[in-house]
């Protein structure tokens, strides 16, 4: 018997075979390294976000609430040497100060508290803060806030000036219907037998924004003209105009966001979907509809040179509705007054200040509350 012919591997195949080989291991590592550097990635990014949170809402609690005392120093570590970053102290709530939040990038190598915190020299009680992150080599990434405190901006000792602690909700020149006692929370209320001539009119200004709030908005660098509902509620941007009407817009995607709009808003909110840090500015009329909306809250201001109309059903309002106009409710679970949502109508490029519009008509004002 004839034995068998074993055969091998040609050496042209064998060196093909490890070449394969080599790609896909290659291949495999250079996967690995791109996973490993996004996991890094994105572990950093977590801790910025993390930073960020906590320290806006350290800052804007107590800034909003009259607090101070917030500096930008160096970090030390336990042997009291300094890093080459930054931490925010808190230097009044404790005997021996410690930081709060630590890990933000010096600015031309110093940790300049002046740049941290920075109160607006035309807006008492308005301040901006501004945090520093490293992305890479000598490049910084930059996040700025703001902070209203609503005491020292709307109120003082003048009796003439309209208080902050009055709680007013809804300021209107016409009339109020669908809005009592039950339906206010806390020391909200309203002021009404305003008159329309007393109540600021986002089309005109006076002083230095003679022009109106509108008009100076409209011609900033990043706002979105448009009239289209779907593109304001699905585009990522922060400001949007109209130079007419904005009609059955959904609150679904307008979370901090600003509408302007020449004539009037329409807005419509269903179901259990609530909307925060929204400011609505309408040289005419803005309306609120919606049903089964039990649970939802609408949390922002609403600013009308015509009148408004809140009747989304079951929605807890949160925030300041001022109107040229009368304004009636209908259906709302509740109204709670919050002047902190003026701030949301100061922009960067336009810093307006509702509370100086009311200083100029607190002694009308007054005087309204007292024929009530």
């Amino acid at each position: 018997m004839l034995a068998s012919r074993q055969k091998g591997f040609t050496l042209v195949e064998l060196m093909v075979a490890m070449a394969i080989g080599t790609i896909i291991i290659l291949g495999a590592g250079q996967l690995f390294l791109t996973t490993f550097q996004t996991f890094r990635t994105v572990e950093e990014l977590s801790r910025k976000q993390e930073t960020v949170i906590f320290a806006a809402n350290t800052l804007v609690n107590a800034y909003r609430s009259g607090g101070t005392g917030y500096t930008l120093e160096a970090t030390k570590d336990s042997d009291g040497n300094e890093l080459d970053e930054c931490s925010i102290i808190d230097t009044k709530s404790q005997a021996r100060p410690q930081p709060i939040v630590g890990g933000l990038a010096t600015f031309g190598d110093e940790c300049n508290t002046d740049r941290f915190f920075s109160p607006d020299e035309n807006i008492s009680g308005y301040y901006t803060f501004t945090l520093d992150f490293k992305r890479g080599g000598e490049e910084l990434e930059i996040l700025e806030f703001h902070v209203m405190d609503r005491n020292t901006a709307t109120g003082g000792s003048d009796p003439n000036e309209y208080q902050v602690s009055t709680g007013d909700a809804i300021i209107a020149g016409g009339a109020l219907s669908g809005v009592g006692s039950d339906l206010l929370q806390g020391d909200s209320r309203t002021s009404s037998n305003m008159f329309s001539y007393n109540i600021p009119d986002p089309r005109s200004g006076g002083g230095d924004n003679s022009t109106g709030y509108i008009e100076n908005f409209k011609n900033l660098d990043d706002v979105v003209a448009t009239c289209d509902a779907a593109t304001i509620s699905t585009s990522t941007a922060k400001k949007f105009y109209c130079n007419s009407n904005i009609n059955n817009l959904s609150v679904d995607g307008l979370s901090k966001k600003i509408i302007v709009a020449e004539d009037g808003i329409s807005l419509s909110q269903n179901g259990n979907t609530s909307v925060n840090e929204l400011a609505i500015v309408a040289g005419g009329a803005v309306n609120i509809n919606g049903s089964n909306s039990t649970g939802a809250e609408f949390e922002g201001v609403i600013w009308s040179g015509g009148s408004s109309n809140l009747s989304a059903s079951g929605v807890d309002f949160k925030g300041s509705v001022v109107a040229g106009g009368a304004v009636s409710v209908n259906n709302a679970s509740s109204i709670t007054a919050d002047w902190n949502t003026w701030a949301y109508l100061s922009v960067s490029g336009y810093e307006f200040s509702m509370a100086d519009k009311f200083g100029e008509l607190g002694a009308q004002i007054n005087e309204a509350e007292k024929n009530e």
